[in-house]
């Protein structure tokens, strides 16, 4: 769910966080706000087409901070494992990635 822009500790508790099954034909929109991972995990490798719209600021400052050269000011990123020792794993309980693999 979307959390408070301006309260950097307005973080979704791990219990909240939730993993989809996007079968390819369809696109997905999230509002401002709404907390989103980077992973995406292809059923059928080798690979997944994704296409990302976003704000040309936020792709400018995402740009900068992977090359070390800003902070985030428009975007939070966080590490479960660091900030509360919590892991997650996707559960394929319909056994769509094949073989029972799960991933972590």
């Amino acid at each position: 769910a979307p959390t408070a822009f301006n309260d950097q500790s307005s973080i979704p508790k791990p219990e909240e966080i939730r993993a989809f099954y996007l079968d390819g034909t369809q696109g997905i929109m999230l509002w401002k706000g709404t907390w989103h991972a980077l992973h995406r995990f292809p059923l059928h490798p080798p690979h997944v087409d994704l296409g990302l719209i976003t704000e040309m600021e936020t792709q400018h400052e995402l740009q900068s901070a992977l090359n070390k050269r800003t902070k985030l000011k428009r975007t939070q990123a966080i590490d479960y494992e660091q900030l509360s020792n919590v892991n997650f794993k996707v559960v394929d309980p319909l056994d769509l990635i094949g073989e029972g693999e799960d991933v972590e």
